[in-house]
């Protein structure tokens, strides 16, 4: 009688056994999400080093992204409460936020300042001088335009001109002159004070000429006038 209910004891055994180390392994713990309380600096440039105070962002920067205004910047250093991250060219203003193994926190927003390094590119006293570069003179330059070639377009008010700059610097009259009103070609053409001027697709050129109370156009290759109703077209010309 003991012996058959050996196997029935063994196969309760077995099953407590195994029942016991199931029960003995632990679930995973979840990694805990990242959170972010402050930045510093709070604005600047590109290329700055910003450091993020926050918790559970862990230690491997291969795990981490860093994003400035949803432009990602590039992650130095971590530790499991602070991240530095440099600042992408072009990130513009907005919220940081910490990616962590595809789970994403918003934090403060990082102010995008712009940097800029101004140097004189044509012009320097008040006058009325062809030139490269400082050495031509312009009379309240005000609107400006760029051409499909580079070159930049200038009004230059008081001297009731256009001016042309090449992308070399080099200035000099497109059209204009005399103070007037004239339709006609190159310098044959009269302003009052030319104030703002804009460039279509096609190249015609439009410009505002303040004291005439008139827009002026360019047909691009063409000179344009009219008799009554009826237009007449030949070299390129200013009229309103």
């Amino acid at each position: 009688m003991k012996m058959k209910h050996l196997p029935l004891f063994t196969v309760g055994f077995a099953l407590a056994l195994a029942s016991c180390k199931k029960e003995s392994t632990p679930n995973p713990t979840p990694d805990p999400a990242p959170t972010v309380t402050v930045i510093s600096p709070t604005s600047g440039p590109k290329n700055t080093v910003v450091t993020i105070t926050g918790a559970n962002f862990g230690t491997s920067t291969a795990a981490l992204k860093v994003y400035f205004n949803n432009i990602q910047g590039t992650v130095q250093t971590a530790t499991a409460t602070q991240i530095t991250a440099t600042v992408p060219i072009g990130a513009s203003t907005g919220a940081v936020k910490v990616e962590k193994n595809n789970v994403q926190v918003t934090g403060p927003v990082f102010t995008y300042l712009v940097s800029a390094n101004v140097t004189t590119f044509a012009g320097s006293s008040l006058g009325y001088t062809e030139g490269i570069g400082t050495a031509a003179q312009f009379n309240v330059p005000s609107g400006i335009v760029k051409d499909a070639a580079g070159n930049l377009f200038v009004c230059d008010r008081d001297n009731h001109r256009i001016r042309k700059i090449t992308p070399a610097g080099v200035v000099s009259t497109f059209v204009g002159g005399t103070m007037g009103f004239v339709d006609g070609t190159g310098t044959a053409a009269r302003f009052n004070q030319p104030y703002a001027i804009t460039i279509a697709p096609s190249g015609d050129f439009y410009v505002g000429d303040r004291i005439n109370h008139s827009i002026r156009k360019n047909y691009s290759g063409r000179c344009c006038y009219h008799i009554g109703w009826q237009w007449y077209c030949g070299r390129s010309a200013w009229h309103r």
